[in-house]
């Protein structure tokens, strides 16, 4: 069956989609295989975690948050100037792609063609968002507490991961 056919509105998670520097955007990104296991299989979801790190070091993003789900992956991100949503996500999905194939069972293709954005707009939205993301393990009744989820910056161990200075140069009216 022809790829179209499978998911006839692929197509239409790219209308309308804009880059836009200084955005904070909420990202879904799922793996080819739903219902399965395959990012959080051995080193996969440290991959991730890694890649995400890598954008924010190189200057592609800040990063505000994620958390790595068996099939999904939710984060959100700043896009920085002379950064693209469509170049960091095919640069994060082929990388972490490929590393996941290398270090794991898994078979290619590890992520889905498409991913959902969305733009966030102020403050209030960021922290809803960030919620929703952080209790995704919870709803899925993999954890208790959001913080007990070893892949999320809900945890202790990544929580610094989360760029703060970013919400705090807009509360206070600048744009860094």
């Amino acid at each position: 069956m022809a790829d179209a056919a499978r998911r006839p509105h692929r197509e239409a998670l790219r209308k309308g989609r804009r880059s836009v520097a200084r955005t904070c955007y909420f990202v879904t990104s799922r793996a080819a295989r739903r219902g399965t296991d395959v990012l959080i299989r051995g080193e996969a979801p440290w991959i991730i975690i890694e890649a995400l790190r890598w954008l924010h070091d190189a200057g592609r993003i800040r990063l505000m948050g994620y958390c790595v789900m068996p099939d999904h992956l939710h984060f959100l991100m700043v896009l920085l100037e002379g950064s693209g949503l469509t170049g960091v996500m095919h640069s994060f999905g082929s990388f972490t792609g490929h590393r996941i194939v290398e270090a794991t069972t898994a078979r290619p293709p590890v992520w889905d063609e498409g991913y959902h954005d969305h733009a966030i707009r102020n403050e209030r939205e960021f922290r809803t968002r960030l919620a929703y993301m952080h209790d995704n393990p919870v709803r899925a009744g993999l954890v208790g507490q959001a913080e007990e989820w070893p892949y999320s910056t809900a945890h202790e161990d990544l929580a610094h991961d989360i760029d703060w200075a970013w919400w705090e140069g807009v509360e206070r009216g600048i744009r860094i």
